[in-house]
């Protein structure tokens, strides 16, 4: 049986969010620490220094306080999917096209998580990246089907928005890690609800 190298990438832009939920105690910590830097909490967290000013030496970075973490791909006119067979490039999608599937019947297997809703209170931390956000190497045994091919979304609605964000890949339900990430921060901001 012949073996198929299979390489999958992710490019162009994608998003890196940390959310903080209403946690007092964090949220007191947080607030005492831009009270310290003179400046509001959406300036001050963005600061290499910030979690100086925290107060906890475990804690150096928004990580370490994330109550939820997303990484991948989002909907615009760069993003797209390059799918390569034994080297040679077999498929180059934009991203676009896997989510406004207009034909009779969808081309792509496109799967969404549950919406994830902000409340009352959360702090958002989001990194705008461009690049290669996601390379996916595999071995299969038979030829590459693009029908096992699943695209999986989550999207994030806070109350003036939604986001959808390509997480993830599965091929033959088996859900792909990816390797690679080789990407370059364009911008960081982040928002308090």
């Amino acid at each position: 049986m012949i073996e198929h190298n299979i390489t999958i990438n992710f490019f162009g832009l994608s998003y890196r969010i940390h959310s903080v939920f209403n946690d007092g105690d964090v949220l007191h910590h947080l607030r005492q620490a831009a009270l310290k830097m003179f400046c509001p909490l959406e300036r001050a967290i963005l600061d290499p220094e910030f979690f100086d000013y925290y107060g906890d030496e475990k804690i150096s970075h928004i990580s370490f306080l994330s109550h939820q973490y997303v990484f991948g791909l989002v909907n615009d006119e760069s993003s797209f999917v390059e799918i390569k067979v034994n080297g040679l490039r077999k498929r180059k999608v934009f991203l676009k096209e896997i989510i406004d599937q207009e034909t009779l019947f969808p081309v792509y297997h496109v799967n969404t998580a549950n919406p994830i809703y902000y409340g009352d209170f959360c702090l958002r931390v989001v990194k705008e990246e461009m690049g290669r956000c996601a390379s996916f190497n595999f071995k299969i045994n038979q030829p590459f089907s693009f029908e096992k091919l699943n695209f999986n979304f989550i999207k994030i609605e806070d109350k003036d928005t939604t986001i959808s964000i390509l997480e993830s890949l599965s091929y033959s339900n088996a859900k792909l890690k990816s390797n690679k990430c080789e990407t370059l921060v364009r911008s960081s901001y982040a928002v308090v609800y």
